[in-house]
């Protein structure tokens, strides 16, 4: 990068931080160049606006030919930096001038996907996003949806890190959040690169609870031939081949899924909830039904 560029990018980007427009509108009248100026990470002045929520910086910026979804080296727009900064304002003033809710950067991490990671303290960043029109099911380059995401990190190593009274209270808000993606049509059946799915990986991790509230949540909802999004046949043969006493409720949930045999999610919580008290138990060794 020319210095002359990097100078350019420093002198405006520490008017954002501290000294106002009026110091931004003399830089951009002494040299309009200044306004797409990037420093050594391809970051943009709107980039710095966006992170230090400077929305009337923002709005003179586009005014003066600033390109709302620039990327830096990572591929990631003034939008991406608006929310990973938590800064909410700034990510509505740019969703309002047409930044690209989806846009992906170099991992194919959307804004969503960036903020997904700390959901417990950006949940309403994530609503935010979602009710302006975020696809919930767009995918990274691995193929993987914030549902996967969150089912991946769906662990209890943070509760301290985010001073949480206790365990159950973060599971229970968890699996509230996982619950509310669901009712926003997150896919359960999306899957990856790897041929994984959300629901797979619950089961294949033994989370019974979380598997639990996908099963329900597809026993509400039907496809154009009214049939639960899991199930393609017409087999009525539930659980008989596959019920054995010494398998987990996870793993019995994993047959259903593989074989595509579920039509009759009603059924299956009865024939699980038979041994539910004796057999059915979390990693905690726990009964959870």
């Amino acid at each position: 990068m020319p210095k002359s560029e990097r100078r350019l990018h420093n002198d405006i980007k520490n008017a954002i931080k501290g000294k106002g427009i009026d110091k931004i509108q003399y830089l951009i009248n002494k040299d309009s160049a200044i306004v797409n100026a990037k420093d050594k990470y391809g970051c943009y002045p709107l980039h710095v606006a966006a992170k230090y929520g400077k929305e009337d910086i923002a709005n003179y910026l586009l005014d003066n030919g600033a390109e709302i979804d620039a990327k830096d080296s990572k591929g990631q727009t003034a939008l991406h930096y608006a929310i990973k900064h938590f800064r909410i304002d700034a990510a509505k003033f740019l969703i309002l001038h047409k930044a690209d809710i989806n846009a992906k950067d170099y991992d194919g991490y959307t804004p969503l996907h960036i903020v997904q990671s700390d959901w417990f303290i950006c949940q309403d960043a994530i609503h935010f996003l979602l009710d302006s029109g975020a696809n919930i099911n767009e995918k990274d380059t691995q193929g993987n949806t914030i549902l996967y995401h969150a089912i991946k990190n769906y662990n209890f190593e943070n509760v301290y890190h985010y001073h949480i009274a206790s365990e159950k209270e973060y599971k229970l808000s968890y699996q509230s959040y996982i619950a509310d993606l669901l009712e926003r049509n997150a896919d359960v059946n999306d899957e990856n690169n790897a041929g994984e799915t959300p629901l797979r990986l619950a089961v294949n991790k033994n989370y019974a609870e979380i598997v639990e509230i996908m099963l329900k949540h597809c026993s509400m909802i039907k496809d154009d031939q009214n049939m639960p999004p899991i199930d393609s046949t017409k087999s009525r043969n539930l659980m008989t081949e596959y019920h054995d006493a010494n398998t987990s409720y996870a793993e019995d949930c994993a047959l259903i899924e593989k074989d595509k045999v579920v039509d009759d999610y009603s059924t299956i919580e009865s024939s699980l909830s038979g041994r539910a008290q004796s057999n059915i138990k979390s990693d905690g060794g726990c009964n959870i039904i």
